[in-house]
């Protein structure tokens, strides 16, 4: 996880202190979207999978603000994933943007969709109006 500090007076940055976990199989779109995150003042982590991204979030002890989800990846998709995230009590809470390739895909449990390729201002919409 990255953390950004301002100096004292500074103002503050659209995602200052909003966490995010960015849930992606593909590498390069992982670390273009978590830079572009972390350059609008996000902390962001990152997991390759939805198992991955499940056995993080009951570990750690502060949940993510967000979770970035994406459809189609190996071990455990983003259906399935959505589909612990929201049988488990503490996870269900956490807002989960569906990211994916597939503009028709159907993700009832996903509380927004954002269609593949995105540009980061759509994507910084999405999240100031998830995370408000």
């Amino acid at each position: 996880m990255t953390s950004t500090t301002q100096p004292q007076g500074s103002p503050r940055r659209e995602g200052e202190g909003r966490f995010i976990l960015l849930v992606d199989d593909d590498a390069d779109a992982r670390e273009a979207t978590a830079k572009l995150l972390e350059e609008h003042g996000y902390l962001v982590a990152s997991a390759d999978n939805g198992a991955e991204a499940f056995a993080a979030l009951v570990r750690w002890e502060r949940l993510p603000d967000i979770v970035l989800l994406d459809l189609m990846m190996p071990v455990m998709n983003g259906w399935e994933a959505l589909d612990v995230f929201k049988e488990d009590a503490r996870l269900a809470q956490i807002p989960v943007v569906v990211l994916s390739a597939h503009p028709s895909a159907k993700v009832p449990l996903a509380d927004a969709f954002l269609a593949k390729p995105f540009g980061g201002e759509e994507l910084l919409a999405v999240l100031r109006e998830q995370i408000a």
